[in-house]
């Protein structure tokens, strides 16, 4: 069983959520150069991107993201390392605490993958000129597939007056890593 951490309201914690796997198969990630033997790990979770924005009505230091949530989105399944894949037949639901920079206006998680049967929701806190607010909007996948495994998504929130626009989630370019410090660092 693989889980994630509910609270990954620190980077740590994304990065601790984080599960990397290696075949042994010298076609799918492992090239033997000379006295060296490479091996190319890969993440096998989802990874969901968000970059919020605010509405020209807004005075960015009006405005304060106090927690984003993801809703009703996959925590937990099962992986076999013997043959490499996913088994999807105990899925667990909950909650993610997001991370949120708030110097950049981003927020990230890692989830396990899964082809949802109703869609994950958004939920942003925010605080705007003294007065709390909850803004919620749904987690779309980009196909029928779901959200995959390895792959990281994007996704763009724009917040506007009193609602929340812009949710549609597309495949960004791969994840920030680097194998040869062995450091995964979040964004």
């Amino acid at each position: 069983t693989v889980r994630v951490s509910p609270n990954q309201n620190y980077a740590q914690n994304v990065a601790a959520s984080d599960l990397l796997g290696a075949t042994s198969d010298t076609n799918e990630g492992i090239t033997i150069d000379a006295n060296c033997i490479n091996i190319e790990f890969k993440h096998l979770l989802s990874k969901l991107d968000i970059q919020v924005k605010f509405a020209s009505e807004f005075d960015e230091n009006s405005v304060a993201i106090n927690s984003m949530v993801l809703q009703n989105i996959c925590t937990s399944g099962g992986y076999s390392y013997a043959v490499m894949d996913y088994d999807t037949s105990k899925l667990e639901h909950g909650d993610i605490t997001m991370y949120y920079n708030s110097s950049t206006s981003k927020a990230e998680a890692i989830f396990y993958p899964y082809n949802p049967t109703s869609n994950p929701t958004l939920l942003i806190n925010a605080t705007i000129d003294d007065v709390d607010y909850s803004f919620t909007c749904p987690v779309v996948p980009n196909n029928a597939d779901g959200f995959i495994g390895g792959k990281r998504y994007a996704m763009s929130v724009t917040i506007v007056g009193t609602s929340v626009d812009g949710t549609d989630a597309a495949i960004a370019n791969g994840w920030d890593s680097n194998t040869e410090d062995e450091s995964f660092v979040t964004q």
